[in-house]
C-alpha cells in the first residue's frame, strides 16, 4: 500500500448538484406535463421511457431527481428499485407501486400460487390500478436498476409495455447498458413509442461545476482518471494526486480512502459474482491486460473451460471489457476492487502462480518484478536476481519503480557472510535509485546501510558517495 500526504477534498458526493443531466431530466419533466389530464391526455395511453448507462454513470441520481421534482408540482409518484439480493422474491421491484393489487390477489404472501389464469388476472389488475390514479396531473412511475429484477416484475413490465393502459402516466425505467432482461427488452422494441435516453459521462465543464473550489489542473485529472463517471469520481474526489496518477499501473496502488469508497461502491457488484467468476476477475486484475486465457487459468488456479466461460459471462455483466482489444475491466477502479475483494492469502499465492508462469514462459524481468515484489520468499535467490536485472532496466526511466524492486530483493536476500558483497551492490544501486528520485537523504542513508561491507562496496558505488555528500550538504 502507497502511503501520501493526506489529501482534504473540497466537496463531497453527496453534496453534490446534478449536473449535465438538465436535457434527459426537462424530456420527462416535459413529457410528465403534456400527459396530464388537464392538457387533454394527448397521448391516449401510458408513455415509457427508458434511462439506460454503465454502472455509477448516475441513473439512480437522475431518476431521484426527476422523481423529487415530480412531486413539488403535484404530480402522484410511485417508485421502485430491484437489488441483486431480491432476484427470487417475486415482484420485489414493483411491491410499492402495485401494492394494493399484489395485497388483494394474494401476491406478496403466496407468490408461488401466482401461475397460469391468477397471474393474467393480476397483470390486468396492475394494468387497472395505473389507469385508475388520480387524474388531473399525469403520474410518474419509477423503476430503477431493472437489470435486478426478479422474473415477476419482469413479466408484469412486460405485460404493460405490450398492453400500455389509457391513462396519463409515465413509466420511467433505469437499467444497466447491455443488461436488459430479453423478454422485457423485446416488449419494449414492439411498442414502438418507447423514448430511450443513454446517459453519457460527465465532460470538463460538468466537473468543473461540481468541483469549483479545486485547482483546474486537479480537475483535469480527475476527470481524466473517473472517465467522467460520477461514481468515480465521488470516490477519487478524495485521493491525492499520487495515487491518482498510479491509479492505472496498479490495482494494488489504491490508498486507504480510495479503497475504502470502492468496498463502499464497487465491491458489493463483485461480491454477487460465483466464486469462478470471482477468481478469474481477481487473477484479470492482479496479472494485467495482457495476460491470455491460459495465463488467467493458471493465476485463477481454475482448469481452461471453465475460465473461458467466466471471462465470457464477466464481459456479459459488464465487468471485463475488450473494446481496446485486449481484456480488462470497464475502469482502473474496477479492477481495484475486484484485486481488493481476493484475500491477501490467496493475492500472496496467486502473484507466486503468476511469476512461476512468467518465468517458465521466458517473459522479461520486468514482466515477473511486479508479482515477485508481492510473493518472493526470503531466499529465493532466482527472484533477487530477476527483480535486480528489472529494477536495473528501470532504473533511468522509472528510478521509484526500481527502488520498490531493489527494497525486495533486499529484503529477500538472507544476511549471510557469503552474501555480504552481493547485499552491497544491491544496496548501492537501491541508493542510486533514491537519488535519482530526488530521495537526497535518504539516498546517502542506504549507502551507509551498507554497514560492514563498506570495504566490499563495488568501485562504481564510489561516485554515488561523494554524489550524494555534497548534495546533501549544499
Amino acid at each position: 500500500m502507497t502511503e501520501y500526504a493526506n489529501h482534504e477534498p473540497r466537496s463531497t458526493g453527496r453534496d453534490w448538484p446534478l449536473v449535465g443531466r438538465d436535457a434527459e431530466r426537462d424530456r420527462v419533466l416535459d413529457l410528465l406535463t403534456v400527459s396530464g389530464c388537464t392538457a387533454g391526455c394527448t397521448t391516449g395511453r401510458a408513455e415509457f421511457v427508458v434511462v439506460e448507462g454503465d454502472a455509477g454513470i448516475g441513473k439512480t441520481r437522475l431518476l431521484t431527481e426527476i422523481a423529487e421534482v415530480a412531486r413539488r408540482r403535484g404530480h402522484p409518484v410511485r417508485t421502485g428499485c430491484a437489488t441483486q439480493f431480491q432476484r427470487t422474491a417475486p415482484y420485489s421491484l414493483v411491491a410499492d407501486v402495485f401494492a394494493e393489487t399484489l395485497t388483494e390477489h394474494g401476491a406478496v404472501d403466496e407468490p408461488s400460487w401466482l401461475l397460469g389464469v391468477r397471474r393474467q388476472q393480476l397483470h390486468r389488475a396492475a394494468r387497472q390500478e395505473l389507469a385508475g390514479l388520480p387524474s388531473g396531473a399525469a403520474a410518474l412511475v419509477t423503476l430503477d436498476d431493472v437489470h435486478w429484477a426478479d422474473q415477476a416484475s419482469l413479466d408484469l413490465l412486460a405485460y404493460l409495455t405490450s398492453n400500455p393502459p389509457d391513462a396519463g402516466v409515465v413509466v420511467l425505467l433505469g437499467c444497466r447498458t447491455k443488461r436488459w432482461p430479453p423478454a422485457l427488452q423485446a416488449a419494449l422494441a414492439r411498442n414502438g413509442g418507447v423514448r430511450w435516453s443513454r446517459l453519457e459521462p460527465l465532460r470538463p465543464a460538468d466537473v468543473d461545476a461540481l468541483l469549483p473550489a479545486e485547482p483546474a489542473a486537479r480537475r483535469r485529472l480527475l476527470h481524466q482518471t473517473s472517465g467522467g463517471n460520477p461514481l468515480y469520481l465521488t470516490i477519487l474526489a478524495h485521493a491525492p494526486d499520487e495515487a491518482l496518477a498510479e491509479l492505472a499501473r496498479s490495482p494494488a496502488s489504491v490508498d486507504d480512502q480510495v479503497g475504502a469508497g470502492l468496498d463502499r461502491a464497487i465491491t458489493a457488484e463483485l461480491a454477487a459474482l460465483d466464486p469462478v467468476e470471482l477468481a478469474v476477475a481477481a487473477a484479470t486484475a492482479l496479472a494485467g491486460e495482457d495476460a491470455d486465457l491460459d495465463m488467467l487459468a493458471h493465476v485463477a488456479d481454475v482448469d481452461l473451460v471453465a475460465t473461458a466461460a467466466a471471462v465470457d459471462a464477466l464481459a456479459a455483466k459488464d465487468v471485463l471489457s475488450s473494446r481496446t482489444g485486449r481484456l480488462d475491466f470497464r475502469h482502473p477502479l474496477v479492477r481495484a476492487a475486484a484485486y481488493r475483494l481476493a484475500g491477501p492469502a490467496w493475492r500472496l499465492n496467486a502473484h507466486d502462480r503468476a511469476a512461476r508462469y512468467l518465468r517458465r514462459r521466458g517473459a522479461s524481468p520486468a514482466s515477473q518484478a511486479p508479482h515477485l515484489v508481492h510473493s518472493a520468499r526470503l531466499g529465493d535467490l532466482d527472484a533477487v536476481d530477476v527483480l535486480v536485472a528489472a529494477a536495473q532496466r528501470m532504473l533511468a526511466n522509472a528510478p521509484a519503480t526500481s527502488v520498490r524492486w531493489l527494497r525486495t530483493a533486499l529484503r529477500v536476500l538472507p544476511d549471510e557472510p557469503a552474501l555480504t558483497e552481493r547485499r552491497a551492490w544491491r544496496g548501492v544501486s537501491r541508493a542510486e535509485g533514491l537519488v535519482l528520485y530526488g530521495q537526497l537523504d535518504r539516498g546517502q542513508l542506504a549507502l551507509w546501510d551498507v554497514g560492514g561491507a563498506r570495504d566490499r562496496v563495488p568501485a562504481s558505488g564510489i561516485p554515488l558517495v561523494g554524489r550524494t555528500t555534497r548534495v546533501a550538504g549544499a
